[in-house]
This record gives C-alpha cells, sequence and structure tokens, in this order.
C-alpha cells in the first residue's frame, strides 16, 4: 500500500479526521497521524503487518513494517 500525490513526506504531526458513527450519531475524530497509527497497529493482523517492507523505503509516503510497528516512509 501507498499514499500518492503528496506534496511532501509525512512527520506523523498531521491532524487527520476520523468519522465513526455508533447508534445512529456520526461525530468527527480529529487527531495527529501518529495516533491513529498507533490505533491500527493495535488491530492490525501480524500477517498483514508481516508482509510489507521490513526496510525504509526510499520513496515518501510507502507503508512499511518498522520493527513490527506499522509507518510510513
Amino acid at each position: 500500500m501507498q499514499l500518492t500525490s503528496l506534496s511532501k513526506p509525512l512527520t506523523g504531526s498531521e491532524p487527520v479526521t476520523i468519522q465513526q458513527t455508533e447508534n445512529g450519531q456520526t461525530s468527527d475524530i480529529t487527531m495527529p497521524l501518529s495516533d491513529l497509527l498507533m490505533f491500527i497497529n493495535a488491530a492490525a493482523p501480524a500477517w498483514w503487518v508481516a508482509s510489507l517492507p521490513t526496510t525504509l523505503p526510499p520513496k515518501p509516503g510507502v507503508l512499511w513494517n518498522n520493527t513490527g510497528m506499522l509507518s510510513i516512509s
């Protein structure tokens, strides 16, 4: 998986907003990208993370397996 059309490399501090719907109520949640990645890491199947590259990709925006932690180059 790769993020494309990025104007510059991601640092992890960029704010991202997700929508959560529960019992018919929708709310927006904004957090730093690094926090969202921690939530994804906690829920990501180990086989999926293990299938990613294990060395830092030279191109910005590529997901990779940073010693078991989902990271973005």
